[in-house]
């Protein structure tokens, strides 16, 4: 095997996998692809065997990301307002981003299941990007996908992916 064939692999499945939840997106007219899950499969076809690829991490990450973030929007009155893109970055934007990434980081930690990409999911909901339970349901639900498709491809190759992966204490 050449020293190119493993990256060409994955890049051929990474590039799949996003097509598939890019394609799930058009096709509802909902955010299943949205810039932090292509962060994560990135991760899960580079690293397939690091903690922060696995799927429990992937899944809970993402969600602990969109809850705090949505959380952070209600503490601070930005839920309804309009987005950071389109009235431009408010002081309950910023407030809201602060309080999100405080309690992703806090919960990821806690429940051992880092997976940095959720960070900008936090970010992403606590700009005002995504607001609604549909909205967050298509991210997780393209999380969902991405791992789906990361388990198959790594299956089809031969390649071990850990589903359940702890990260070490730090």
């Amino acid at each position: 095997m050449s020293d190119t064939t493993v990256p060409l692999r994955n890049s051929i499945a990474g590039g799949f996998t996003g097509l598939a939840v890019a394609g799930v997106a058009c096709a509802t007219g909902s955010p299943f692809i949205v810039p932090p899950l292509g962060a994560t499969i990135f991760l899960c076809f580079v690293s397939p065997h690091a903690a922060v690829s696995s799927p429990r991490h992937v899944l809970l990450g993402h969600a602990i990301g969109a809850l705090c973030g949505w959380a952070a929007l209600v503490a601070t009155g930005a839920l309804g307002q309009p987005s950071a893109i389109a009235a431009g970055c408010q002081p309950h934007h910023a407030y809201a981003v602060a309080l999100a990434l405080m309690g992703t980081l806090f919960f990821t930690q806690l429940l051992r299941a880092g997976h940095p990409p959720a960070g900008a999911t936090t970010v992403l909901v606590a700009l005002g990007l995504v607001q609604t339970p549909r909205g967050f349901l298509a991210v997780e639900g393209g999380a969902a996908l991405i791992v789906t498709c990361a388990w198959l491809l790594h299956a089809r190759r031969g390649v071990p992916y850990p589903i359940w992966q702890h990260a070490e204490p730090t």
